[in-house]
């Protein structure tokens, strides 16, 4: 059960003289969320995602979360439990402080975590792969990828790189065609991060 507490001051000088008893001060102490579960940081796509889990004590508490980062300093008031941070230095280290709050009031923590802003994770694998053969060659496409950080894709014919340089479009024309050549693609993000490549497919 909750009990209230009362609280005054008084003040004292350096030769030991006291003042007199300020007014007193009651303050009733509540229950609060517990700290928050699960935190982690993921890098991709020009964003850090950072996603934790409700408490454990008392969830029901928490209706609001203060997510921080200590350097450079910002501080974050959210009510879901993710927050995407859109500003950033690549290559530097952050870490992130979440606490779950009752109302304006702090619950117990903070739960932090630390990460390195590198891109680690690749697109995913381009599919929807098709091959309409012509008298001048073949025509490859396929389903353009959605990431945002896409730098393009590679193209492969019997399993070699048709050129060094990336395509930036999701179709590909091959003059050198010949019957029965096979084709597959990756997608290659900002980074540098590349997806496996698609099945293979091969021309009539």
């Amino acid at each position: 059960m909750d009990v209230s507490r009362s609280f005054s001051v008084t003040a004292e000088t350096t030769p030991g003289k006291q003042s007199q008893v300020s007014n007193t001060v009651s303050i009733a102490p509540v229950a609060v969320p517990g700290k928050v579960l699960n935190l982690r940081a993921i890098v991709d796509q020009r964003h850090v995602t950072l996603m934790w889990d409700k408490p454990q004590d008392h969830p029901e508490l928490a209706n609001a979360y203060r997510v921080s980062r200590t350097a450079p300093a910002e501080t974050q008031i959210v009510s879901e439990t993710r927050y995407e941070e859109l500003r950033y230095r690549p290559g530097e280290m952050y870490t992130y402080e979440v606490t779950a709050m009752r109302g304006m009031v702090p619950g117990v923590g903070p739960e932090s975590t630390s990460v390195v802003i590198e891109d680690k994770i690749p697109p995913q694998i381009p599919a929807g792969l098709d091959i309409v053969v012509s008298e001048t060659g073949a025509f490859v496409t396929w389903s353009a990828n959605s990431e945002s950080d896409l730098a393009g894709y590679r193209v492969f014919r019997n399993g070699m790189a048709v050129s060094d340089r990336l395509i930036t479009t999701n179709s590909f024309f091959d003059a050198d065609y010949r019957p029965g050549f096979s084709y597959s693609v990756s997608a290659v993000d900002e980074f540098g991060n590349e997806s496996a490549q698609s099945p293979l497919l091969r021309g009539q």
